[in-house]
C-alpha cells in the first residue's frame, strides 16, 4: 500500500473514526503507543466508503469492500485506493475473507457461513445455532475461524464447512463484527468500537485500538487495515514483533 507518512502520529477522535464524518487522515512515522493501545503507522483513502464488510485478496493484492453491507455489490480497489472494478456476490455477506487461492468465505449476518470458489460459485453453505448472528471469518491453514457476534468462535474445515471445535471467548464478545487472522492462532476482532486481539484458544491478548465504530478489518500480510463505518479513510496498524513473530 502506498502510505502517506509524517513524523507524528496522533490519535483520531472517536467521531472521526466512526460513522458519518471522517476527520483528517492519520499519518505516521514509527509505531507509537498510548494508554496501552497502538498508534496507526499510516493511512490511505479509498474511492468508496466501507460499511462493515471487506477482505484483502492476497493473490490480486486488492481490497474488496462493500459500501452497503446488505447489497451484493463489492468494490475492488488497488493499492492506490482506486476502484478497479465491481462484482456481485451470490450470497449474503456481512463479513468476508479471501484465501491465497482466491476462495471467498462469508459470514451471512444470520445463521450461516458460505464458501465461494474463485469464480464466486457456492461451494458449501453451513448453518449453525451456536450463536445469534454469523459474522467475522478468518483463515488459519486448513481451518476457518467463524465468529458469532457475541461468541462463540467456531473452527470449521475449509474443505467442507464441518464444525471441528468451538472456542469460548473470554471475556465474551459484546457485538463483534469483523475479524482477521494476523498470525497462526491470533485473531484481531472489531468489537463495540474496539479492535481486540485474541488467541486461538479464546483468551484475550490486548486492545489494539479503540474509537472505531462498526469497523471493517482487513490484513495485508503485514498490517491491519481498519476502516470506520461509512468512511473512505483507512488506518494501518502493525503489531509489535520479536524475532519475526507477533508478540501476543
Amino acid at each position: 500500500w502506498e502510505e502517506e507518512t509524517s513524523t507524528e502520529v496522533r490519535k483520531a477522535k472517536t467521531k472521526d473514526r466512526g460513522e458519518g464524518k471522517q476527520g483528517a487522515e492519520e499519518r505516521a512515522g514509527d509505531t507509537g503507543s498510548f494508554d496501552g493501545e497502538l498508534a496507526p503507522v499510516g493511512s490511505l483513502e479509498m474511492t468508496n466508503h466501507v460499511q462493515y464488510c471487506c477482505a484483502w485478496h492476497p493473490k490480486e493484492e486488492t481490497l474488496w469492500l462493500k459500501s452497503n453491507a446488505s447489497s451484493s455489490q463489492v468494490f475492488v480497489h488497488n493499492k492506490k485506493g482506486e476502484e478497479e472494478r465491481t462484482l456481485q456476490l451470490p450470497c449474503p455477506a456481512i463479513c468476508m475473507t479471501i484465501s491465497k487461492e482466491g476462495e471467498v468465505y462469508c459470514g451471512s449476518g444470520s445463521d450461516f457461513f458460505t464458501k465461494l470458489d474463485p469464480s464466486l460459485n457456492v461451494v458449501w453453505k453451513v448453518s449453525y445455532t451456536d450463536g445469534p448472528c454469523a459474522r467475522g471469518v478468518g483463515i488459519d491453514g486448513d481451518n476457518l475461524y467463524a465468529a458469532f457476534n457475541t461468541g462463540p468462535i467456531l473452527v470449521l474445515a475449509r474443505s467442507s464447512g464441518a464444525k471441528l471445535r468451538v472456542i469460548l471467548v473470554k471475556p465474551n464478545l459484546s457485538m463483534a463484527l469483523s475479524m482477521v487472522v494476523v498470525a497462526p492462532g491470533l485473531l484481531a476482532v472489531s468489537d463495540s468500537g474496539r479492535i481486540l486481539l485474541y488467541r486461538g484458544d479464546g483468551s484475550f491478548a490486548r486492545v489494539i485500538s479503540s474509537g472505531y465504530l462498526n469497523a471493517a478489518l482487513a490484513f495485508d500480510g503485514k498490517r491491519i487495515l481498519v476502516g470506520g463505518a461509512n468512511s473512505k479513510v483507512w488506518h494501518l496498524f502493525k503489531l509489535p514483533e520479536f524475532g519475526g513473530k507477533i508478540i501476543a
